[in-house]
């Protein structure tokens, strides 16, 4: 059987594919398509055969066109200014729900649901690295955990005047004239 790839082609088409990817990891991509793909249901819903009181092409139709150019621009920033994500995120969340009142209830709800999740990825994306990737099981066992102490960091509290950085709350010194108890026998007040 013949290789329908030559192996130059098969590794170009390799470095397009890495070049692509790395493009797409380093903006916030899908946030920015989801927002394309509503501005652009936004403007197409009054082209179709629908007669359900959609504002149509004419002067009450405006707003709509308009509103959808802005998302898509929105969309396009996203794209290509990754830096600019927080104010396109929350641009498009401020149309997606103003087109719930200028274009139709939001193109039958389906382009303001593809504008809110869009805007929403778009503004809580982090250009950080991310973290690798555990191989094997998901979460460990419980009994895998590490086990807490019960004097952990709550019981002790760190000085700026004393030697050592903390000191625990909780000393016989600090609670002088009332009785402690004895960690092996019982309590000093009871009568055994």
């Amino acid at each position: 059987m013949a290789d329908p790839l030559p192996s130059h082609r098969r590794g170009r088409l390799a470095r397009v594919w890495l070049r692509w990817r790395r493009w797409r990891h380093s903006r916030p991509f899908w946030g920015g398509l989801l927002m394309i793909a509503g501005g652009v249901e936004l403007a197409l819903l009054p082209l179709g055969p629908l007669e359900v009181g959609v504002a149509g092409v004419a002067l009450a139709g405006m707003p709509t066109y308009m509103l959808a150019l802005f998302v898509i621009a929105l969309g396009a920033i996203t794209w290509f200014t990754p830096q600019q994500h927080t104010i396109t995120g929350i641009l498009g969340g401020i149309c997606a729900l103003g087109s719930l009142v200028l274009s139709n209830l939001g193109g039958l709800f389906i382009g303001a649901l593809l504008l809110l999740a869009g805007s929403g990825i778009a503004f809580a994306w982090t250009s950080g690295p991310r973290p690798p990737r555990r191989k094997g099981r998901r979460g460990r066992r419980r009994s895998d955990a590490p086990d807490a102490s019960p004097t952990s960091t709550l019981d002790t509290v760190s000085t700026a005047d004393s030697d050592s950085p903390s000191e625990p709350l909780d000393t016989p010194g600090d609670r002088e004239g009332v009785p402690q108890p004895h960690p092996s026998g019982p309590h000093p007040t009871s009568n055994a």
